[in-house]
């Protein structure tokens, strides 16, 4: 199965992340800001206290390098590989740190471990990095490199 395009692909790998984040026991009712939606970051001073700020995330999907994978048929019609990575930064009050993050971290790197989309991305490399002090915040990432066919 290929995807239709870009705005497929982008629509169904973040459908995998919502539906995990919305449905995890840690994770549910946290904010998610995404890239290029117009939200903003929640401010330190309206998510509560400096030392103790409403945890949040970002999601963004990036979009690395893409090509022809074989040449045009009969009908012109080739394959296009699209490769990228998604990104969710996790922020957790410094007194939660490691704990909290590694179990939202979790949920995040469960909702794209083996999976494949309808459209048929496919996600490997499935990893976390611990960034540490960000702000007010204490900040974890979970990086997912995915990869998807077109039909152009």
């Amino acid at each position: 199965m290929a995807m239709a395009d870009q705005e497929q692909a982008r629509d169904e790998i973040l459908d995998l992340f919502k539906t995990a984040w919305d449905a995890g026991l840690e994770s549910a009712g946290i904010a998610v800001v995404y890239l290029n939606d117009g939200q903003q970051p929640p401010d330190a001073q309206e998510t509560g206290e400096a030392g103790s700020p409403t945890p949040w995330a970002r999601v963004s999907l990036f979009h690395a390098t893409g090509g022809a994978t074989t040449l045009a048929g009969g009908l012109g019609a080739h394959k296009e590989t699209s490769e990228g990575f998604l990104q969710c930064e996790i922020y957790v009050a410094p007194a939660q740190g490691l704990r909290q993050a590694d179990r939202l971290a979790k949920i995040v790197k469960n909702a794209f471990r083996g999976q494949r989309t309808a459209g048929g991305a496919t996600f490997r490399n499935v990893r976390h990095q611990e960034i540490g002090r960000d702000g007010v915040w204490f900040r974890m990432d979970v990086l997912v490199d995915f990869e998807y066919d077109e039909i152009v």
